[in-house]
This record gives C-alpha cells, sequence and structure tokens, in this order.
C-alpha cells in the first residue's frame, strides 16, 4: 500500500492542509480537528482505497484504518499537513476536552449502560501497547521453551525479555485499578492501590507466613471464612476460607476494587472539612476502603472473574467448530470493519482477562 497516496487523498478529501488543525492517532483511527468541517467531503473519504470507515463529531473526524497501517499513515499525514501528530497548541487543546466532555455527556446521557461500557473500555485503551507486547513475549518466550527444553532460560538477555512479558500481567491489577479510578472520577494514585489488592506477593503483610519445619503456615486470617470458587475440570468447585487470596480477583476484583474507592473519595470530599480534607479524604479512603474490598468486594470480584473463565473456557473448547460455521465463516467480509471499529472497546476487557487467567501464556487478544 501506498501510505504516501493514501494520505494525500485523505488530506484532500478534508479540504486541505489549511483546514487541519491537529492530527493524532489510536489503535486503528486517524483523529483530525479540521477548522472548518464544512469543506470535508465525508464521501470522498469513505470512497478511498484503505479507509474503512468515518466517524464525524462536529468539527473532528476519526478515519478508521486498521491497525499497523494507520501508524504508517500519520508519519506520511502529519509531514503533508506540517502539523506534528498530536501537536495542537494549549488553548485548543483545553477547548477540545471540554467541547468533548460536553458532546460524551451528551451522547450517553440517557443511555447508563452505554456510559458504562464505555468508562470501562477506556481503562483498557491506554494499555493496549503493553498487553500487545507482554502478550506476544509471552507467547514466543512458550514456544521457544517449549521446542529447546528451556536451553535459553538462564541467559541473561532471554530473562530480561521474558521479564518483560512477565512484569505486565504481574502488575497489570495495578495500572487496571488506576484507570478505574481515573474513569469514575477518583484519584489514580488511590485507584492503583486498590488494585494492588489483587496482586499476589510474598512481602504483602495479608499473605504473611512462617516455615515451621518446612511447612509454610500463614499468620493472618480474616475475622470470618469467606465461600470461594474454582473452576476446574469443567466444573465449580465452591469452598471456605478465611485466608486473603489476592489473585482470586484478578484485574476485574481491581477494576471493582478502585470504583468503589473512588466512588467513597467523591464522597468523603462533600463531607468532609475544607481545613482536614487534604490529610483525612485519602486516609478515610483507603481504610475504609481495604476493609470493604477484602471482606466483600474482593471475593465478589474473584466469583465473577471465574464465572467469566468458565463462560469463555466454554464457548471457545465446546463450542468452537459451530461457532466457526454460522458465526465466523458468513461474516469473513465484515471482520475487518468490525474488528477495528466495535471489537476493540466492546470485548479488551473479557479478552485480556482471559490472558491473565490462562497465566498470560497467550499471543492474541481477540
Amino acid at each position: 500500500m501506498d501510505y504516501t497516496k493514501l494520505s494525500e487523498q485523505i488530506l484532500a478529501a478534508v479540504g486541505g492542509k489549511e483546514n487541519v488543525q491537529s492530527n493524532m492517532v489510536c489503535m486503528t483511527r486517524l483523529r483530525i480537528k479540521t477548522a472548518d468541517p464544512s469543506k470535508v467531503d465525508s464521501e470522498a473519504i469513505k470512497a478511498i482505497d484503505g479507509v474503512m470507515g468515518l466517524v464525524e463529531d462536529a468539527e473532528y473526524l476519526e478515519v478508521v484504518l486498521g491497525p499497523g497501517v494507520v501508524n504508517k499513515v500519520i508519519v506520511e499525514f502529519s509531514k503533508l499537513t506540517g502539523v506534528a501528530a498530536g501537536d495542537a497548541s494549549e488553548d485548543d487543546v483545553v477547548s477540545a476536552a471540554k467541547d468533548n466532555k460536553a458532546a460524551q455527556k451528551a451522547k450517553y446521557e440517557n443511555k447508563p449502560v452505554q456510559r458504562f461500557l464505555k468508562k470501562i473500555a477506556n481503562i483498557f485503551v491506554p494499555l493496549l501497547p503493553g498487553i500487545i507486547s507482554a502478550g506476544l513475549i509471552n507467547g514466543i518466550i512458550n514456544v521457544i521453551n517449549f521446542s529447546t527444553g528451556k536451553a535459553y532460560a538462564n541467559e541473561w538477555w532471554f530473562a530480561a525479555i521474558w521479564t518483560m512479558g512477565w512484569a505486565l500481567f504481574a502488575y497489570l491489577p495495578v495500572l487496571a485499578g488506576e484507570n478505574a479510578a481515573k474513569e469514575f472520577g477518583g484519584s489514580r494514585v488511590l485507584g492503583a492501590m486498590a488494585g494492588a489488592l489483587s496482586i499476589a506477593n510474598a512481602g504483602m503483610p495479608l499473605l504473611a507466613s512462617k516455615t515451621v519445619d518446612g511447612v509454610a503456615t500463614r499468620l493472618v486470617h480474616l475475622p470470618f471464612s469467606l465461600p470461594t470458587v474454582a473452576f476446574k475440570e469443567g466444573a465449580f468447585i465452591v469452598a471456605s476460607s478465611d485466608l486473603f487470596n489476592a489473585a482470586a480477583g484478578g484485574m476485574i476484583g481491581a477494576i471493582i476494587c478502585a470504583i468503589f474507592f473512588a466512588f467513597l473519595e467523591k464522597n468523603l470530599h462533600k463531607v468532609m472539612p475544607s481545613v482536614l480534607d487534604t490529610f483525612l479524604t485519602p486516609l478515610c479512603t483507603v481504610i475504609i476502603g481495604v476493609i470493604g474490598s477484602v471482606l466483600i468486594l474482593q471475593p465478589a470480584g474473584a466469583w465473577l472473574t471465574q464465572a467469566i473463565f468458565f463462560v469463555l473456557q466454554f464457548f471457545y473448547d465446546s463450542l468452537a467448530s459451530l461457532v466457526l460455521i454460522c458465526l465466523v465463516l458468513p461474516s469473513c467480509h465484515w471482520f475487518p470493519l468490525v474488528f477495528t471499529r466495535h471489537l476493540p472497546q466492546s470485548t479488551l476487557c473479557l479478552t485480556t482477562q482471559r490472558a491473565q487467567l490462562r497465566a498470560s501464556t497467550t499471543c492474541f487478544l481477540c
């Protein structure tokens, strides 16, 4: 594909470089802010070979090009416009943020489900580069380890690359918690702290243990036993335990806890005296939040995680052939458009959760 020609065609259809105020990209789209929307020829853009779709919102355009392609197009497009990728004046950025916030609020005002799903999608979109790279690294590492009998496992460069794949999924709940708190109006750092509850780290005080006669014994017990659930060999196994299981809730538990922290923080700000707000609001948020998270939200997240894994496992393993015949093959013609415009935001959370549940060995997203 000639990316220079494609960029020239798009630029001509949007009214020339004089009509472009800013240009940037997301994973699949070239995002353009125009000075005069009336100069944009929407039909001409849609007719360009290589353009998979167009989303218009006043002076903002989103030209759907697909993953990979968009990164090459922005290089050529920004050369033609003379505007650096993502470049805009400070006033333009502030104005665009206000306009976009108002537009999004109006768009989803009477659609609570869509608004909630959009927030969930926004949690994961910034994490995509890490999820993609770590997923690919883990997949490649597993293939190499299997085919060579771990011949390179003790090589420093191999271990360093392997560490990058491990690190993202090991600490993904912290990043997800941070983004969740931001999306739901809380402090990002408090959301990260909430997400940390979903990381199994031997240094965590909740997981403190001592070794007696070669046997590790947990020292910290919850005030009462909580029901636990695990999906094994095609069935749910329900038990109870008074020990905290940090990893049980996974990313879903991290997100739920972070949203709870954000809810607490926002409401505490309303009632806390101004002179004490800076100090007591975050403190009370963390103390109340962690108690509620450990005793209620984390176990709920664990149940939900296992339920989702059960459903996904059923579709992937039991109905794979049926789904392929009935759904995939008839829709092959439309798959590129669906993938680039709808699938990432609607399934990113679930596919990422499945990857984490499968010990981060997958090297795909969908």
